[in-house]
């Protein structure tokens, strides 16, 4: 800013001068601040403009790794539902007694001529090439139904049946679970059948604990088991080893459940005077029925012989009342006249 005077002949005064000579000062100053300010604020408004895409780069990273995670997820769901739903939903799980029998359904319609095989593991059970352990206990039934007996705890286990109906292939899955129960003495010696070809672990369940017994890789994991000849064995039976004893496969499924409850010297020996004491009392009866059936039926001949004979004599009372009365003596007259 340039001071112009008013007049040709202007003398200001040296205040004025002075006021002035400051006011170009400010005015530098002003100037100043101002050209430093130019560039301060293209550096924030940059500054800022890199934060907002940074910003915005960050969101949409965020954005991209949360679709990432939940395309994961969903995969993990789907191929859990693959694993364990689906074949568990086609398997049908057969529970039998040992030494009893089971029966595996294949509910077919068709009524011509089936190919039927039955395979376990890598074995066959019931077909061509039949293995030796299942030879002369698996037999047909009705139209494709396998009937497998004497069960035993080796046959426990997933079994296969292939069906073949004119051309037309099918198959059905089966777990084979098998109940044991045994009766032990303290002190004496109890063996348990052979463990399946599946078996993984053994676990012994008390009122109490659970106790792992035995793992495939590791054995025996207590001194109340031992083999003998490929069984497990227990050499001193004690009351803390009754209870129920699970043998498992890799998924954990049951296999075998064998239950082992105790019996003492004194409860055999009262358990066998019961059963003889039953017997004598069941044949004592068996004599004395047949006297009470004919006693019964005599009484009830000897009452309906009283009830008729008395029937009888009222009848003949009434009958001699009859002619005694009034209608006698006219008949009476009658005839005399």
């Amino acid at each position: 800013m340039d001071w112009i005077c008013p007049g040709p002949n202007c003398n200001p005064s040296p205040a004025l001068n002075s006021a002035y000579e400051q006011l170009k000062v400010v005015e530098e100053i002003w100037r100043r601040r101002t050209e430093m300010a130019g560039p301060q604020r293209r550096g924030s408004e940059g500054r800022r403009k890199a934060k907002k895409r940074k910003h915005s780069h960050s969101k949409s990273k965020s954005k991209e790794s949360q679709r990432t995670r939940l395309t994961v997820n969903l995969h993990w769901c789907l191929m859990f539902f693959l694993l364990f739903f689906l074949p568990r939903a086609s398997s049908l799980t057969v529970t039998g007694q040992k030494d009893g029998y089971i029966t595996l359904p294949c509910n077919s319609s068709y009524r011509g001529d089936l190919s039927t095989v039955l395979v376990f593991g890598s074995t066959t059970a019931y077909g061509n090439h039949q293995n030796e352990h299942f030879r002369g206990r698996v037999h047909k039934s009705g139209n494709c139904d396998l009937i497998l007996q004497p069960l035993k705890t080796t046959d426990a286990g997933k079994y296969t049946l292939h069906v073949n109906a004119n051309g037309q292939p099918k198959s059905y899955s089966y777990d084979v679970h098998v109940n044991v129960n045994l009766t032990a003495r303290v002190g004496e010696e109890v063996k348990f059948d052979y463990l399946p070809r599946d078996a993984e672990s053994v676990k012994h369940f008390t009122n109490t604990d659970l106790i792992d017994v035995w793992r495939r890789e590791q054995g025996f994991l207590t001194d109340r088991l031992t083999d003998k000849n490929g069984r497990p064995t227990i050499k001193n039976f004690t009351s803390s080893d009754a209870g129920t004893y699970r043998v498992l496969n890799k998924t954990g499924g049951i296999l075998v459940t064998v239950t082992v409850t105790t019996e003492s010297g004194t409860a055999s020996k009262d358990k066998q005077d019961r059963t003889r004491d039953d017997k004598t009392d069941g044949t004592e009866r068996a004599h004395v029925c047949p006297w009470s059936v004919i006693g019964v039926v005599g009484v009830l001949i000897i009452v309906f012989i009283v009830f008729m004979i008395h029937q009888y004599r009222k009848k003949n009372k009434e009958h001699d009342s009859y002619l005694e009365g009034p209608n006698a003596v006219n008949r009476t007259g009658a005839q005399i006249t």
